[in-house]
């Protein structure tokens, strides 16, 4: 707290001066270290406070709070003394008349109406409080209800001067031109002889009811508060600051949060707000995070901003006084609980003549509010399947959902996601869908543009990257392994809930219009390929799309498809690096509960390979032809693919010294069970009559010898590339991924044995796709 401060007792009573640069100004103040928690019913402190405030003078403004009470007024630094002979009246009162009484009363009925007329959403904070505290929550509202002002009497009231307002209860407060020694001799002179208070103070333990709960009532209006109570102040506003982050990242645009944090006695309370239209949806919304937080606390926020005003700096004070220290005490928990309680629209569901004629109507939303919270606090401790050891873990959640976790000690930690909606699903006119979807996950996601996500990833030493197969899509991330819970978080965050915002939309298809290339590329003329050969599931050879398709995919079919792929059946996640399974399991569950468990992938039909239209006359300029040999492979994956990359190889040195013809690139790979090679050909206009016969003269000169030794140099180079990927964390996580999704390689062949058979069967698809008529495709 800023400026001097001199702290001191006079005549039995504290005395603080907060020293501040306000030339001929103060703010003088009595602080009763009693409020409402004190009072049965709780506008006794209330009634006390106004009648003390106007006891011989009336410009003290009394302010009651759960655990103080403050008489204050703004003074001249001249008129020090006499503002201080004020305070002194007002501790003094003891004899309350009936008049002073009924007119405090009429003066509390009229706060409170107008109270409810400027937050007729009060009654929300009223319910989620009782959920919290029971009974004890009464004394959180200083106003109290109408049924208890009877209680508070002309007994009562002297009862409750009586017992608390004397000097051993009392702090003085003056903030602002003083001079503190002056200040000492004031309340000396003014507070000798004062009547003593008749108790101590109380304690006030505030314990929060075991689980948590909600409280309905039924309104003109939807409104969800919470109340959320914890040990210290930090920790209660770092948990609204992550409930804040969670709504804020979401893009939940029909949600807002506000609230304050306040210190009392024996703990500290939030009571925070959730605009909404939906109560339920805010409801669950908020009390799924929160539930999250409960087992996942947030670090410790900063104390809060420090007051620069008199009133400010003089209330803060004062609160440390009562309270005590803001600083946590050893041993407590950085834990919370919290409660709900929950405005509806509706009324008068029964007949007006019912004493209760919303009760009807109370008990069928109570039902759903309590359905929403229970699947909140469910998802929190989501139920698995499975085996966790201290290396590695293997489980299934509730709603189908794999996860994996190798424990491995490296720097880094790998994060596979996947969901099963690859590239084979995308229909032929919309092909690249499934890679849009995967450009978008990892460029804009969970709330973030791209520049946001790139600085947090930034922030996190991480890097992100789209993945799309035909079987999936995904994300893999790479953090440091001190930051892998920020980055697990990112990470299904971002695969979990891809931005639907159209300006991200279009980023991310210029994104992938970029990586396709133009329209020699390899990935294009992979896509020319798959039309040939997968013509109703093109994506199945091409994952990446074809540039001429992708302004077919808009964000309507993206939100089409979303539901289909957000679900428990079709993701898994594999997480490779030192991190303990079985924390890596359970914040990973926590997050991923709560999707539908939806169905598996069907087997997509490729259907028939479409032969190209026959090849124009020439124009007399050269050609550009992308010339296809494809092979049936149903028995191999990994050895069809080397054998094609082999067999490309070779016809490409075949053809290398044909007049006229110049090979520009070539590719190969695998189609569903095909095999295929591909040479893109340059060929000029007067060596155009004579290709069919150069393309079969170039099979021709390919001897088996020679092809067998490089496709064994094929073979060993691919088995060194797997044994080098396998000690690659991003590479293992990967592959794990898309195994649990059923996306899996045959066994790998083991002994010399198999070995020969393995070598044997891949030099007969080589041979096969040599000895394949030829598809020439013309690309202008």
């Amino acid at each position: 707290m800023p400026g001097q401060i001199v702290l001191g007792v006079s005549a039995g009573t504290h005395v603080a001066t907060l020293v501040r640069a306000t030339p001929g100004v103060l703010r003088v103040s009595l602080f009763i270290d009693a409020g409402s928690r004190d009072a049965s019913p709780p506008q006794l402190a209330t009634i006390a406070a106004g009648l003390a405030a106007t006891h011989g003078d009336r410009t003290l403004q009394p302010v009651v709070s759960p655990d103080l009470t403050e008489l204050a007024r703004d003074c001249a630094s001249a008129e020090l003394e006499s503002c201080v002979r004020q305070l002194r009246t007002a501790l003094d009162l003891r004899a309350v008349s009936d008049a002073d009484l009924l007119r405090a009363r009429l003066q509390l009925r009229d706060d409170r109406r107008r109270a409810l007329a400027a937050d007729p959403e009060r009654q929300a904070d009223r319910g989620a409080l009782h959920a919290l505290l029971g009974d004890a929550a009464a004394g959180f509202f200083p106003l109290g209800e109408s049924a208890g002002d009877d209680a508070s009497d002309t007994a009562a009231v002297q009862q409750f001067l009586r017992a608390h307002y004397g000097p051993s209860r009392a702090l003085v407060v003056v903030a602002g031109d003083a001079e503190p020694e002056r200040v000492k001799r004031a309340v000396a002179s003014a507070f000798a002889g004062a009547s003593a208070a008749g108790a101590a103070r109380a304690a006030h333990a505030l314990v929060a009811q075991s689980e948590p709960s909600v409280e309905v009532a039924v309104e003109e209006r939807e409104s969800v508060s919470l109340a959320i109570l914890a040990a210290r102040a930090t920790t209660a506003r770092a948990v609204v600051a992550a409930l804040q982050e969670e709504l804020n990242r979401s893009e939940r645009a029909d949600m807002t949060l506000r609230g304050n944090v306040f210190s009392v006695r024996g703990g500290a309370l939030a009571v925070v707000r959730v605009q909404t239209a939906s109560a339920e949806h805010g409801l669950l919304t908020s009390a799924r995070e929160l539930a999250r937080l409960m087992l996942e606390p947030p670090p410790s926020a900063e104390p809060a901003p420090e007051a620069d005003d008199l009133l400010g700096v003089s209330r803060a004070f004062a609160a440390q006084w009562s309270n005590g220290s803001a600083q946590a005490r050893a041993g407590e928990s950085a834990g919370f609980s919290f409660a709900a309680g929950v405005l509806v629209k509706g009324g008068r569901g029964d007949d007006p003549r019912n004493p209760d004629p919303n009760a009807a109507e109370r008990t069928r939303a109570s039902e759903r509010m309590h359905d929403a919270l229970t699947l909140a606090l469910t998802e929190a401790r989501p139920d698995t399947k499975g085996t966790i050891a201290e290396l590695a873990a293997s489980v299934v959640a509730g709603n189908g959902a794999r996860i994996e976790v190798r424990r491995q000690h490296a720097e880094r930690v790998a994060i596979a996601v996947r969901s099963a909606l690859g590239a084979g699903e995308d229909p032929p006119l919309s092909h690249g869908r499934a890679a849009l979807l995967a450009t978008l996950t990892a460029t804009a996601c969970a709330g973030l543009g791209p520049e946001r996500l790139n600085a947090e990833l930034a922030a996190l030493g991480a890097t992100l990257s789209p993945r799309v197969d035909a079987e999936s899509y995904g994300l893999l991330l790479d953090v440091p392994s001190a930051r892998w819970r920020e980055g697990l978080d990112l990470a299904l965050r971002c695969q979990l809930e891809p931005s639907r915002d159209p300006v991200h939309v279009a980023d991310a298809l210029l994104r992938l219009q970029g990586r396709l290339g133009g329209s020699q590329s390899p990935l294009t003329l992979r896509a020319r390929v798959a039309a040939l050969l997968a013509p109703r599931a093109p994506g199945l050879c091409a994952p990446w799309g074809h540039p001429e398709l992708l302004g077919n995919v808009n964000g309507a079919e993206l939100e089409r498809v979303l539901p289909r792929a957000l679900t428990g059946a079709r993701l898994s996640l594999a997480i490779f690096g030192d991190v303990p399974p079985d924390e890596a399991v359970a914040r990973a569950a926590r997050r991923v509960s709560r999707l539908p468990a939806g169905s598996l992938a069907q087997r997509v039909d490729a259907g028939v390979p479409v032969p190209p239209p026959p090849a124009a006359a020439s124009s007399g300029l050269d050609s550009h032809l992308l010339v296809v040999w494809h092979a049936h492979d149903a028995a191999l994956s990994g050895a069809g693919s080397v054998s094609a990359v082999v067999a490309a190889g070779a016809l490409a040195t075949a053809l290398a010294r044909t007049p006229g013809l110049r090979v520009l690139a070539r590719d190969a790979g695998r189609c569903g069970d095909d095999a295929w090679s591909a040479l893109l050909l340059r060929v000029a206009a007067e060596a155009l009559p004579n290709l069919p016969a150069a393309l079969t003269r170039a099979v021709g000169v390919v001897p088996a010898p020679l092809l067998a030794e490089a496709l064994q140099r094929g073979l060993d180079e691919a088995e060194r590339r797997t044994a080098q990927a396998g000690s690659q964390l991003d590479v293992s996580a990967e592959r794990l991924a898309r195994e649990r999704l059923g996306v899996r390689a045959p066994a790998a062949a083991s002994g010399e044995a198999a070995r020969v058979h393995t070598n044997e069967a891949a030099l007969r698809v080589a041979q096969a796709l040599l000895a394949a008529a030829p598809t020439v495709l013309s690309l202008d």
